[in-house]
C-alpha cells in the first residue's frame, strides 16, 4: 500500500471507512520522527493545546546522561514542567505506577515520559487512569509499545495487557535514539521480525477460527516489515546511523498504525509474544533481569518460525486425524499443569481459558479438518516467509540475541513455553494452537531444541 496516496497522512491522527467494511482509526495525536524532535516539546504543548503544566517522568539513567540537559532547555523556553525521577532498577508493575501518581502535581495537565519501554508504559497507565494528555519520548527503538495504546503492568506477580489512552504526541528524536546503545536498538530489530511470524500465525486464525483479516491492515504491517528488515536498516544499527535509526523507528510506527486500524494486536502478535510473556515469568521467578520485549519476541519469532517449518512438513495427504484426536488434553490433567506451571496465577488462566480452550474431542476434529482443508493456502504463505535460519542471520546482523540462553532462559522453560505460553491470551490463534491440535507438540519440542543445540 502506497501510504503517500491514502488521502491522509499517517503521522497525525486520521480515520477512514475500508473496503473491508470496517471504520479504521490512529487515535494518536502526532508522531514526529527527526533530528531534534524532543527540543520541539514547548512548540507542540502550545500547538496541540496540551495543557498549561507538565511533568516528566524519566528514570536516572536517563536523566543523567539526556534528561537533565533537555529538562533544562525546556524551561529556558518557557514551559511550566515539573520532573520526577524513577531510582533503582525499574519494574511496570503496582509500586512503581504507585510512585509515578503520588509524585504527579494535581494541577499537571500532561505527562511526558522519556525513557524505555517500562517507563513508557507506566506513564501512558497513569496517564490514563488520571485523565492526563501524554507525551511519549523514547530513549530508543526497542519496540512498537512506544506506539501504542497498550501497557504491560506487572500486578500480583503476573503480566497484565491493559489499553489505555494513544499518546497525544510522540517526539522519536534520532539524536537521542541513535546514542542508546546499539543492543536498545537492535532490540526493535527484533520487534519488526516478530511481525513475520505474527503474520503467519493471523493467517491462520482467518483461515482455520475466522479471525478478522483486512488486506489493508497485512499491506500496513508488509511495509513495516519491508523497511524494518531491510539490510540498509539493519546494517546500520550497530554503527548508530541516524538513517538507519530513523528507518527503524518509521518501520515500527507503521506496525502499530496497522495495529491500530486493526483495533487490537493479531495482525502483529503472535505465538511469539505469548512465548515472550512466559520466559518474563520464568525470569522472575529465577530472579535475574527481564530482557527487553523486542529482544524477547526477536528469539520468539526464530522458534515460532520452527515450529511453522515442522508443521508444513507434515504429510497431510497420509495425516491420521483420530490419533491427533486422541491426544486431546483431559481437562483435569490440563489444569493440574497450569497449576503446576502457573502456581499462584493459574486460577486467572483457568478462568481466562474457562470458554476458550476446547476439550471437546469433536471440536478438535473440526479444527484438525480445517487446517487440513487450508494446508495449501497455509503452505502458500509459509514459502513467502524467510527461513528459521535467515531471520537468526538478520537478529545476528543486528546485534540482537537469537537462541532462549541468550535471555537466560533454559531447556525446560523452553519447552514448558511451548506447551503453555499460549493460555495467556484468549480469542487468538497461532503455531503454540496448531501444533497441539494435531498433537504434535512433543515431537516439534524435540526437533526445536535439537535445532538449538541445547
Amino acid at each position: 500500500m502506497d501510504t503517500q496516496n491514502s488521502g491522509f497522512n499517517i503521522y497525525e491522527r486520521h480515520d477512514f471507512d475500508c473496503e473491508c467494511g470496517r471504520h479504521h482509526k490512529m487515535p494518536i495525536g502526532e508522531v514526529v520522527i527527526d533530528s531534534g524532535a524532543a527540543r520541539k516539546l514547548p512548540y507542540y504543548v502550545k500547538a496541540l493545546e496540551l495543557g498549561k503544566k507538565g511533568i516528566l517522568v524519566t528514570d536516572e539513567v536517563i536523566f543523567g546522561s539526556i534528561g537533565r540537559e533537555i529538562y533544562a532547555y525546556w524551561q529556558e523556553q518557557g514551559l511550566e514542567i515539573e520532573c520526577y525521577v524513577l531510582k533503582g532498577h525499574i519494574r511496570p508493575d503496582e509500586h512503581t505506577v504507585g510512585n509515578v501518581v503520588c509524585n504527579t502535581p494535581f494541577d499537571a495537565d500532561y505527562i511526558v515520559s522519556l525513557g524505555g519501554g517500562t517507563v513508557t508504559d507506566v506513564v501512558r497507565y497513569v496517564a490514563t487512569r488520571l485523565k492526563l494528555e501524554c507525551v511519549s519520548i523514547p530513549s530508543a527503538m526497542t519496540m512498537d509499545g512506544f506506539f501504542t495504546n497498550m501497557s504491560i503492568i506487572i500486578v500480583d506477580g503476573l503480566q497484565v495487557t491493559y489499553y489505555l489512552n494513544y499518546p497525544s504526541l510522540l517526539l522519536a528524536d534520532s539524536d537521542i535514539i541513535a546514542k542508546a546503545p546499539s543492543v536498545m536498538n537492535a532490540a526493535g530489530v527484533g520487534e519488526v521480525i516478530s511481525k513475520i511470524s505474527a503474520g503467519m500465525d493471523w493467517y491462520a486464525g482467518k483461515l482455520i477460527k475466522d479471525i478478522y483479516y483486512c488486506d489493508r491492515v497485512e499491506a500496513m504491517m508488509g511495509e513495516c516489515i519491508a523497511e524494518g528488515a531491510a539490510d540498509e536498516t539493519i546494517e546500520g544499527i550497530v554503527p548508530g546511523e541516524k538513517k538507519a535509526i530513523e528507518n527503524l523507528t518509521d518501520a515500527l510506527y507503521k506496525s502499530a498504525v496497522a495495529m491500530a486500524w486493526y483495533d487490537s494486536s493479531p495482525c502483529g502478535s503472535g505465538a511469539e509474544h505469548q512465548l515472550n510473556h512466559f520466559w518474563i515469568k520464568c525470569q522472575d521467578e529465577k530472579g535475574v533481569p527481564q530482557s527487553m520485549h523486542g529482544q524477547e519476541v526477536g528469539v520468539g519469532a526464530v522458534i515460532n518460525t520452527m515450529i511453522w517449518e515442522e508443521i508444513m512438513a507434515i504429510d497431510f495427504e497420509r495425516f491420521d486425524v483420530e490419533k491427533a484426536v486422541e491426544k486431546t488434553w483431559d481437562r483435569g490433567e490440563w489444569e493440574k499443569e497450569i497449576r503446576a506451571v502457573y502456581g499462584e496465577g493459574a486460577e486467572s488462566i483457568l478462568e481466562l481459558q474457562a470458554e476458550n480452550h476446547s476439550f471437546d474431542k469433536a471440536v478438535r476434529r473440526n479444527e484438525i479438518e480445517k487446517i487440513i482443508e487450508h494446508r495449501e493456502a497455509l503452505a502458500k504463505r509459509f514459502e513467502a516467509m524467510p527461513s528459521s535460519g535467515a531471520l537468526i542471520e538478520k537478529l545476528k546482523k543486528a546485534g540482537a540475541p537469537w537462541h532462549p540462553k541468550q535471555l537466560q532462559i533454559d531447556k525446560d522453560e523452553l519447552v514448558k513455553s511451548l506447551y503453555f505460553a499460549k493460555e495467556t491470551r484468549s480469542g487468538r490463534y497461532n503455531a503454540l494452537w496448531l501444533a497441539e491440535a494435531l498433537g504434535i507438540m512433543e515431537d516439534v519440542s524435540s526437533k526445536i531444541i535439537k535445532k538449538l543445540e541445547f
